[in-house]
């Protein structure tokens, strides 16, 4: 049996470097999650997670699948080390 090697190359990206507003205006529910993750700029933290929640909302999805993206923002937004006030957990 002849063996063959793989080579896989590829690039990382750190989406800290990505202004918020890029995924925001996505109409992908998933892509607008990652808002959470980029760059804020001057924007409040609060305010920047407000606007994130309100587009999720504007999406065209049942209630049920809106509970599981804000689950999945919520788990996002704890990398960040935010809550649900936009301010740095306290440990």
């Amino acid at each position: 049996m002849a063996r063959t090697s793989n080579y896989f190359q590829f690039s990382i990206i750190n989406i800290t470097q990505f202004d918020y507003l890029r995924f925001l205006n996505s109409t992908n529910p998933e892509e607008i999650i990652l808002a959470v993750l980029s760059d804020f700029g001057k924007e409040k933290p609060e305010n920047a997670l407000n606007q994130i929640i309100q587009k999720l909302a504007e999406t065209k999805t049942d209630q049920t699948s809106f509970q599981k993206y804000l689950r999945q923002l919520r788990v996002l937004s704890k990398l960040r080390k935010l809550d649900g006030s936009g301010q740095p957990f306290k440990i």
